[in-house]
């Protein structure tokens, strides 16, 4: 997937969320490669232990876990590096399909220090490393509470949504991957089976698979199913039309499957879904 990035307009709102927040602000593409940062440089203890072969290998494995994490639940990651440094992972959805990812990260909850300063010194030990730690960098590290942890990562959350309205990062059109994508979104009410997705483009199912695999990280059937929750939901919002008719109108012939992935996905069965919304 190739994208598009308006850098001066994503540089600018980088730069006001660190001099708001002071904390890096970072975006991923699909593929889990950095391709805009901004302050551009990683925090100073970061790059100090990154010196290490071993730790820079076991940062980027760190960030791939919950990248993939992110990618199959699509939503927000909040967790903690092998360091105990919090990172914070929002995933930009275009069209219920993940484009990239922003980043905030090499912050503490920590308030005290020194138990970061343990929980990085066990760390070595139980990876028999002998790098010492700069406490003075270590030191530099910022602290937030969690509830500013979680305002922070609201704020985050609202940018993802203002660069993709905006289309400060948006994807190239015309690859064999838009014309699946643009065939899927237009008739996945109509769609009875991946053949016919293959039959329209003139693509073989092997390649049908591996390109969506590839550029977004799930399966077309999950795709499709979630294109037609989102009808749903709709409907359930919108009209007064029966659940078993909503189900039906969604390609769910089977209104217990239904009701059993509408719950796993909205956490809420379609009938309370309804009750709440009217």
């Amino acid at each position: 997937m190739e994208l598009i990035i308006d850098q001066e307009k994503m540089l600018s709102l980088m730069m006001s969320f660190y001099n708001v927040t002071s904390m890096r602000f970072v975006l991923f593409n699909n593929d889990y490669e950095e391709i805009l940062a901004y302050p551009f440089r990683g925090h100073p203890f970061c790059l100090h232990m990154q010196k290490n072969n071993e730790f820079l290998s076991r940062c980027e494995t760190c960030n791939h876990t919950h990248f993939v994490k992110c990618s199959k639940t699509m939503k927000t990651e909040i967790y903690y590096c092998h360091f105990g440094l919090v990172e914070i992972t929002v995933p930009l959805i275009v069209h219920n399909k993940i484009i990239g990812y922003v980043m905030l990260g090499q912050i503490t909850d920590k308030k005290n220090y020194n138990d970061l300063f343990q929980s990085a010194k066990q760390y070595i030990k139980n990876n028999n490393c002998s790098d010492a730690i700069d406490w003075e960098l270590l030191k530099q590290i910022q602290y937030f509470p969690q509830e500013k942890l979680i305002a922070i990562t609201k704020i985050l959350e609202a940018c993802t949504n203002y660069i993709v309205s905006n289309e400060l990062l948006d994807v190239k059109k015309s690859s064999i991957v838009d014309k699946i994508i643009t065939y899927i979104d237009e008739n996945f009410l109509e769609i009875d089976n991946v053949n016919d997705i293959c039959s329209a483009l003139k693509i073989s199912r092997t390649s049908l698979y591996s390109l969506f695999q590839k550029s977004f990280h799930t399966g077309i059937q999950k795709y499709i199913v979630s294109l037609r929750l989102d009808y749903a939901k709709k409907l359930l919002e919108e009209t007064d039309l029966p659940i078993y008719e909503i189900a039906y109108k969604s390609r769910f012939n089977d209104y217990n499957y239904f009701s059993h992935v509408f719950n796993k996905t909205f956490k809420h069965a379609p009938s309370f879904y309804r009750n709440k919304n009217l």
